[in-house]
C-alpha cells in the first residue's frame, strides 16, 4: 500500500509564504443520522477533524488499496484481526481479542471478540476473514497484494492458479469465532500482516460499486468509522460507527478528508483554518526550513524509500552498465538537502531495520565511474534520450528536474520528464509502459522482506520485468532459514545483488513531515505511517 503500498507522496516537508493560522470553532453533528446532518460540503466547521490526502482513493476496497491515500482511509473504515497502536509499540487486539502461536511459529489461532459487528449489524465472523483472504488470492482478481498471503500453506499454488481448490489453502474456520492459519514457513512479521490494510475483511455480499464515489453511504464496514459520502475531487466524509465494538472510546464523531493535489495549496488550507492536519500531502519543497520553525510542525522517520524503477525490458535499459551509470550519476546528498524535512540519502533499498545490516550497493556519487560505464554500454545502439515518468505533483517535478540535471552534467544524456495524473501514472506502471519511473515504497511491515520480495519473478509489483536467479534463490533460502541471524545474512546478500544488478535507483529514505493543529490530542508518529482516527481527540 505497500502502505505499503505504492507511495504516491514524498513524505517530506517544505514550506510556503506565511499566513496567520486561526482555527475555526467546531460543531459536532449527530453521528449516524445521515449526511444531511452536515450543513453543507463547504461548511468545514461542522467537522471534528479535517485532513488532506493527495488524490481521491482508487478504491475503498481493502484488496485494492495500493497507496497511502487508500490505506489512510481503509485503516479507519475496516479493522483487521490485530490493530496498530498509536505509535511504534506492540500490535494490539482488533477483531481478534487474543491469539496463540505454536512453538514452531507455524500455526496461528485467532479468537474473535463476540461483540464485533459490521456497520449493518451483522456479526464479524472467522468466515468473513477466510472469504476475504481467498478473494484477495484469487488469480482472476489480480489483486496487487496477494503475494503477502503466499506465506500461508497452499496460498501460493492457489494464488498462481496451480490449484483451484480453496480448501488447499490453510485458512481454517474452526468455529464462527475461531480462525486458524498454518504458515508454509515461520514468518516473524505475520502478525503485522494481519493488521495491514489489504488483509482487512470485506462484508459478504458487498456491492463492488459501493467501494467508489457515492452521495450516500452504502459501504458496509467493521471499523471505527463508516463512509457517509464521497464527492470525487471535493471531500470524503466519515462518521463514527456506533456498531463498532469500541465506539464508546472513539471521540471524533465526524471527519472530513479533502483531496489536495498541490503542495502549496495544502499549506494554504491549513493556515487558513480549513484543515487540522496536512495529512498525506507533502509540504512544498521550497520552504521547509521556514515551516520547520513553527511549533505545529511535525517530523519523524518513516519506514520507506523514494527511488526510481527502470524497465529492463526496454532496450535502452536492458544493459546493466546503463542502469549502474544512471545510479552512480545521482548526487543523493544534494537531493536530500533539496527535499529536507528529515529525509536521508539512501544507502540501500531497505531502510534501516533492527538487526539487519543492509546490502552493499556502493551508491556513492562517482561521476568518473558512471561515465566509463556509460561509454562502454553506448558502443551499441543505446537511445540518445530517456523519459522519466512521474505522477504530476510539484514536489516530484522538483526532484525530477534535479535528476535530469545530474544525468545531463555527468552523462550528457537528455531525459524528458513525463508528468501525468496519479490514476494514469498507476495504469502505466502496472502495464509496464515506461522507461524510468519515480516510485516510493512504504513498508507493509517492519522487515526487509517487504522491500526485497517486490523484485521476485512474477511479483505483481515487479513491472520492470527484471529477474535474477541468484537473487530469487537467496530469498527462498531466507524464507526457510533457521534462526534470525542466518535469515538476515541471506537477505543482506540478496539486497547487494539488487543494488548492483537490479532495476532500482534508491534516492533517499523517507521522513514524515506535516503541520498539525495544536488542538489535536493523541497524535503519535509511527514509522509505518498509520494514523488511526480512533486514537485522536480535538479540544
Amino acid at each position: 500500500m505497500g502502505f505499503g503500498a505504492q507511495y504516491s507522496t514524498l513524505t517530506w516537508s517544505l514550506a510556503i509564504a506565511w499566513v496567520f493560522f486561526s482555527a475555526s470553532a467546531l460543531g459536532t453533528p449527530q453521528a449516524q443520522t445521515g449526511v444531511n446532518s452536515v450543513k453543507s460540503a463547504s461548511d468545514v466547521s461542522q467537522y471534528d477533524f479535517r485532513f488532506a490526502i493527495e488524490a481521491d482513493p482508487i478504491s475503498l476496497d481493502p484488496a485494492r488499496a495500493t497507496g497511502i491515500n487508500e490505506g489512510q482511509l481503509v485503516d479507519n473504515l475496516y479493522e483487521g484481526l490485530v490493530e496498530y497502536p498509536a505509535g511504534d509499540g506492540e500490535l494490539v487486539p482488533g477483531v481478534a481479542e487474543r491469539w496463540e502461536v505454536s512453538a514452531d511459529g507455524l500455526v496461528y489461532t485467532f479468537h474473535l471478540r463476540v461483540d464485533a459487528r459490521w456497520s449493518d449489524g451483522r456479526v464479524v465472523s472467522a468466515q468473513d476473514f477466510r472469504r476475504s483472504w481467498l478473494r484477495l488470492l484469487k488469480p482472476r482478481n489480480a489483486r496487487s497484494h496477494r503475494e503477502l498471503l503466499y506465506i500461508i500453506q497452499g496460498a501460493q499454488a492457489y494464488g498462481l492458479g496451480r490449484s483451484s481448490d480453496p480448501n488447499s489453502v490453510a485458512i481454517e474456520v474452526v468455529s464462527p469465532s475461531v480462525l486458524r492459519v498454518v504458515l508454509a514457513s515461520p514468518a516473524p512479521y505475520f502478525l503485522e500482516l494481519c493488521a495491514f490494510s489489504a488483509l482487512r475483511p470485506v462484508a459478504e455480499g458487498q456491492e463492488e460499486s459501493a467501494f467508489g464515489p457515492q452521495e450516500s453511504g452504502r459501504l458496509v464496514t467493521n471499523g471505527p468509522y463508516r463512509l457517509e459520502s464521497w464527492r470525487a475531487g471535493e471531500r470524503l466524509t466519515l462518521s463514527k460507527n456506533l456498531r463498532y465494538w469500541g465506539h464508546e472510546r472513539v471521540r471524533l464523531s465526524w471527519v472530513s478528508i479533502e483531496p489536495v493535489k498541490d503542495n502549496d495549496d495544502v499549506v494554504r488550507r491549513y493556515l487558513s483554518g480549513r484543515l487540522d492536519w496536512t495529512g498525506t500531502v507533502d509540504l512544498p519543497v521550497d520552504s521547509v526550513k521556514e515551516l520547520a520553525r513553527r511549533e505545529d510542525y511535525r517530523e519523524s522517520p518513516s519506514y520507506g524509500t523514494y527511488y526510481l524503477r527502470l524497465n529492463t525490458q526496454n532496450s535502452a535499459l536492458a544493459d546493466n552498465r546503463v542502469r549502474r551509470a544512471l545510479t552512480l550519476s545521482v548526487d543523493r546528498q544534494s537531493i536530500s538537502s533539496l527535499v529536507s524535512g528529515g529525509v536521508r540519502p539512501a544507502a540501500g533499498f531497505v531502510p534501516p531495520t533492527k538487526e539487519y545490516k543492509g546490502g552493499d550497493g556502493r551508491l556513492e556519487w562517482t561521476p568518473k565511474a558512471a561515465r566509463t560505464l556509460w561509454g562502454e554500454a553506448r558502443g551499441g545502439d543505446v537511445a540518445n534520450s530517456l523519459t522519466l515518468l512521474i505522477n504530476d505533483q510539484p514536489n516530484h517535478r522538483h526532484i525530477a528536474r534535479h535528476l535530469v540535471a545530474d544525468w545531463k552534467r555527468v552523462l550528457g544524456v537528455t531525459v524528458r520528464i513525463d508528468a501525468v495524473p496519479w490514476p494514469e501514472y498507476l495504469r502505466r506502471i502496472n502495464a509496464g509502459k515506461f522507461q524510468m519511473a519515480r516510485a516510493g515504497w512504504l513498508g507493509d511491515y517492519q522487515d526487509p522482506m517487504t522491500f526485497l520480495e517486490l523484485w521476485g519473478r512474477g511479483h505483481t509489483h515487479n513491472t520492470t520485468r527484471w529477474f535474477d536467479r541468484e537473487y530469487t534463490g537467496l530469498l527462498e533460502k531466507a524464507r526457510r532459514a533457521k534462526g534470525p541471524a542466518a535469515r538476515a545474512t541471506l537477505l543482506t546478500e540478496a539486497e547487494s545483488i539488487l543494488l548492483k544488478r537490479g532495476p532500482v535507483v534508491p534516492l533517499f529514505f523517507y521522513a514524515r513531515s506535516s503541520l498539525l493543529s495544536p488542538r489535536v490530542r493523541g497524535f503519535v508518529s509511527n514509522r509505518l505511517g498509520h494514523h488511526l482516527l480512533k486514537y485522536l481527540a480535538v479540544e
